[in-house]
């Protein structure tokens, strides 16, 4: 059971990093597009601090 539960969290992290890693580049996009992009560009900010938040969970 432990070994399910060690490569359920490695999956878990790896995914969570991959998803932050995509949002952080997706920002940079946007943040070169103006005031929208501006505006968008915050909202996966606060998207990016959730999936950490998420991500911190399954590492502790």
């Amino acid at each position: 059971m432990a070994g399910n539960l060690g490569e359920l969290r490695a999956t878990l992290v790896a995914d969570a990093n991959s998803i932050k890693q995509e949002l952080r580049a997706v920002k940079q996009e946007f943040s070169g597009l103006g005031d929208q992009g501006t505006k968008t560009a915050s909202d996966v900010k606060k998207m990016e601090s959730s999936f950490n938040s998420i991500g911190d969970r399954c590492i502790q």
